[in-house]
């Protein structure tokens, strides 16, 4: 028996995640899957549609068989920090084997190679040498490889991962085994379709439209569910909270957030109706759209430091992923029980704290506003 770590947000969980899982056991038939998975936000800085129960619950009916939360401070960072806390997750548990991840490349050897050369002293000497100017930092990168390598550099958004992954393992000297697998579709494609996108099918369900080719039965049932009880998830929904919150900032309290980005928000802020204007009036060439969402997330959660992990929320399990956890004697924590964190000194588990103060604004996001606590009264889901 071999144990795979995926990475992943579910948000939410699509037929091409689905195909992950079966491709993995294809190879082996007796593998456990461990998802280390985005809780109630995501990279790309905006609320997940389902929240994170539903999301794990979905992942274990999919396959998974232990699921446990990213946390917060590391899931709605850039790719660099999202990659390695899940990578530092995975390696502190001592059990995983190999690290899989989708890539719009899909080998493994050639992603090391970019990742090597990426790493060189001739590319990092191009970099410090080069001026930016008004390029979107993909554009750089690219640009600056091609001026080095006389190549194209593989850059979708699956590769940047990809790369990162690669990074952080070789980063703490992980013994962990990188596995890569090529991206059905595109990751911001739009149209539905058997293996549409996590963003296809987000648009869809925000507009009402027919997504169920592109989901296993399950995460449609679970989807309609919570449209039946107003608890499809937004940030847009929260726009009065996120915009008082950001108008009545005087300083900025991010040191993850440049003074020019801050000073761009925080303006924004007084002449947007909403969170959605909000952010297209904050983001420009050199700052996206995501990263505009996540720098909004850092001003209003004002994480201290990200550091070292010591602690995870278990999110659901399956039979195996239960026999797992019985003899598990890792480096970090398993809280298997929210309220279980009242036994535990600040220090160890900080960061699951984070994660449900974060909960109190994802509160906000449905139609239904919820109980601020309410997340840490859940519990996980377990297979019976």
């Amino acid at each position: 028996m071999s144990v795979w770590a995926i990475i992943c947000e579910y948000d939410p969980f699509h037929n091409g995640h689905k195909k992950q899982i079966e491709e993995i056991k294809k190879q082996d038939k007796d593998a456990v899957i461990v998802a280390v998975m985005s809780g109630n936000f995501t990279q790309r800085g905006n609320a997940a549609i389902l929240h994170k129960y539903t999301r794990a619950k979905c992942a274990v009916l999919g396959g998974c068989d232990l699921v446990l939360e990213l946390p917060v401070e590391y899931a709605v960072s850039d790719a660099e920090h999202f990659a390695h806390g899940g990578v530092c997750i995975a390696n502190a548990l001592g059990f995983v084997d190999y690290l899989c991840f989708g890539s719009e490349c899909g080998d493994i050897e050639t992603l090391k190679t970019v990742f090597g050369r990426l790493c060189s002293r001739k590319f990092k000497k191009k970099i410090s040498s080069s001026k930016r100017g008004n390029k979107a930092y993909g554009e750089f990168m690219k640009s600056a490889y091609f001026d080095v390598y006389h190549e194209e550099l593989t850059y979708g958004s699956n590769d940047i991962l990809a790369l990162e992954y690669l990074h952080a393992l070789y980063k703490i000297k992980s013994n962990i085994e990188p596995k890569t697998q090529k991206r059905c579709g595109g990751y911001n494609d739009t149209e539905i379709c058997e293996y549409a996108s996590a963003t296809a099918v987000r648009r869809a369900v925000f507009e009402n439209e027919a997504f169920g080719v592109s989901v296993p039965e399950f995460t449609e049932d679970e989807i309609e569910k919570a449209k039946e009880k107003g608890e499809i998830y937004s940030l847009c929904k929260a726009s009065d909270a996120i915009l008082s919150h950001i108008r009545l900032l005087n300083k900025n309290p991010a040191k993850n957030v440049s003074k020019s980005l801050f000073d761009r928000i925080r303006n924004a802020s007084f002449i947007s109706e909403n969170y959605d204007e909000l952010i297209e009036r904050a983001s420009c060439k050199c700052d996206s759209r995501s990263k505009c969402r996540r720098a909004v997330l850092e001003l209003i959660f004002n994480f201290k430091r990200r550091g070292k992990i010591r602690s995870v929320l278990l999110l659901a399990a399956s039979k195996k992923g239960t026999a797992l956890l019985k003899n598990y004697c890792g480096k970090v924590k398993i809280i298997t029980k929210p309220a279980d964190i009242k036994r535990y000194k600040d220090k160890e588990i900080s960061h699951i704290k984070n994660c449900f103060e974060a909960d109190k604004l994802y509160t906000l996001c449905k139609d239904k506003k919820g109980d601020a606590g309410e997340f840490i009264k859940m519990s996980p889901y377990i297979e019976k």
